[in-house]
Parts: C-alpha cells; structure tokens; sequence
C-alpha cells in the first residue's frame, strides 16, 4: 500500500510539472540514456545478430526473457507486455502472453478494460506505426488511467505487427513509470523496425521448439502442436493433422476437437487416450504443448500394469 501512495504522489508531482508552462517548452523527446544511444541502423543491427540466434536455441518462455533483456540494451523502459493475438468485432482475443516486470493481475486487470484501452484503436488504425502515449492524455478515460497508476506506466510506448494471413497481431508494448524522459522519436524509430523481427523470431522459435520435440522422441511417430489456453492451435508440425484425423474425421482444424480440452488443458499435464490415438499436454508458460501419436496397447494399461510393462520392455532391451 505504501509503494502504490509513493506512487501516486510522485505521479501527481510530475502530472503537474508536464502541464506547467516550463515543461510545456520542453516537450520535445528527450535523449535516451547513454547505454541507448546510436544510430538506430547500428542499433537494429547489433540486436538481430542476437536474437535470430537465441530464437533458434531458447525454449519457449526463456526466449522471451532473453528478448527483453535484449531490447533493454537499446530501449530504455521499465516494463513491457508481449502478446500475440486476433481480432473479434475489432478486439483483441489474446493466445499468447509475455510480461516484463508487471503484476499477475496486469492481464485480467486489462481484460475488464480492454474496450477502453486507446491504444487499440490507435495501432489498428496505423498498423507497424508506433503509438507513444502519456498517461496526462486526454484520449485516456478515467478507468484506464486509474489502470496504468496501479503498474506504474506513466508513459506508453506501442507497436504492432499484423500478420494478414492469419489475422494474427503481435504487439509490444513498453511502458516507463516516469513521466520523463520521454519515449524519443529515436526509440519509436527502432521499436517501429524490429517489430516485425519479433513477430518473425517468436514463430521461429516456436517451430524450432516442435522440432527440437520431435527429434527427441525418437522413432515413434509424434507429432506436436502448441495452442492457446482455449485450445486455438498457433504452431503445429506437418504431420498433427492427419494424426488428430484418424480420431475424428471431421475435425476442420483451427482448434482442437471439444473432447480433447477438459483432459488436456486442466492442469500442468493432461493426457486423452481415445480409440485411435493418445494425446499428452504440458503447459508452457500460458500456452500448451500437445502431442499426439497412434494410441498402442500399453495405453489402455492400469498405471501399475503399464509400469511394470515398461520394466519388461527395458528388461528386454538390456
């Protein structure tokens, strides 16, 4: 409670220095810190040298804390949000989350508000054009500025990658607790350039993932897909759909088969056997790993006859 009043009478102190006639004269953007400056070319250079890299090696949620790690050498901010996702009636549904120094309840706290969040409109209306925002702006209502008290973001910086094919939006949204200095036309610049690097390694990491999936299971036949908390598949390799077929040959995709949720996407790991196939889930941060292969006879063994089974089966082996 001490921290959020700390908060609130810092805010207010700078809320009155940014409409003082001093500061007025001075709103022009501010130069980044020292370890931020650069030209921007060098900049963006340094930066993809890394992460196409990292995309390649980082499992699925270490990634995106070494991407942000990485954007703070060349952005100056104080927290940030990553998400992934698609319209409905001209708002987002989000798959998939990545906070940077933000609360738990930062993303149910903006799920109550998103219909009021002015980003929204501002970045869909200019998509890849960043939108810099200051929590004194009059376009800002009452509930959502209450919102950016509560997490400290008394600056908003927001830019967006559309992938039109999918109707998949990437955003990244990088917030400052000060009021000063200022998100710079430099630091939008760079944000503006390497978003759709970001939306292009986040999909290069995921596929890598599967593949790293794949090869790990050896010679049986898997398959593996990633997909949202509500069962919207995002990843998937070649052969998932064919395989989730067998079980239910109707299946259009997009989304996995209704029996499939319950079983697979309740806890930490969930596990289907049905009369063609056996699926596992296990959660990767807010997203989940499935894998599907053709259901065989130890499947529909007790857990104690299935243990002792594969005691026989290494026994054998040996």
């Amino acid at each position: 409670m001490e921290a959020t009043q700390d908060w609130g009478e810092r805010l207010e102190v700078e809320i009155a220095r940014a409409f003082s006639d001093k500061e007025l004269e001075r709103d022009a953007p501010q130069p980044c810190p020292a370890e931020a400056t650069g030209s921007v070319a060098a900049s963006l250079g340094r930066l993809l040298l890394e992460l196409y890299p990292l995309a390649l090696t980082a499992n699925i949620g270490e990634f995106e804390t070494q991407l942000f790690s990485l954007l703070r050498e060349h952005l100056d901010f104080d927290s940030a949000w990553l998400g992934r996702s698609t319209l409905v009636d001209g708002t987002p549904l989000m798959h998939s989350n990545a906070l940077y120094r933000l609360g738990r309840d930062f993303l149910s706290e903006w799920e109550e508000i998103k219909f009021k969040d002015p980003l929204v409109p501002l970045v869909k209306s200019a998509p890849g054009q960043p939108v810099h925002m200051l929590i004194t702006d009059e376009r800002m209502c009452p509930e959502f500025r209450r919102f950016t008290e509560r997490h400290d973001m008394a600056q908003l910086l927001c830019v967006i990658s559309v992938d039109p094919a999918l109707n998949l939006w990437t955003h990244l949204s990088l917030y400052r607790n000060s009021l000063v200095p200022r998100f710079s036309a430099r630091d939008s610049e760079l944000g503006q350039l390497v978003m759709p690097h970001i939306a292009s390694v986040l999909n290069i990491n995921r596929v890598q993932y599967l593949e790293r999936v794949r090869h790990r299971t050896g010679p049986q036949r898997i398959s593996a897909a990633i997909c949202d908390s509500a069962g919207v598949m995002l990843y998937a390799d070649a052969a998932f759909a064919d395989l989730v077929l067998l079980e239910w040959p109707e299946w259009r995709g997009g989304r996995l088969p209704a029996p499939l949720l319950p079983a697979l996407l309740a806890s930490e790991r969930g596990a289907f056997v049905g009369g063609h196939l056996s699926l596992q889930a296990e959660k990767l941060g807010d997203m989940h790993l499935v894998q599907v292969r053709p259901r065989a006879a130890i499947d529909v063994l007790t857990p104690g006859a299935r243990q002792g089974s594969c005691r026989l089966g290494h026994a054998a082996n040996c």
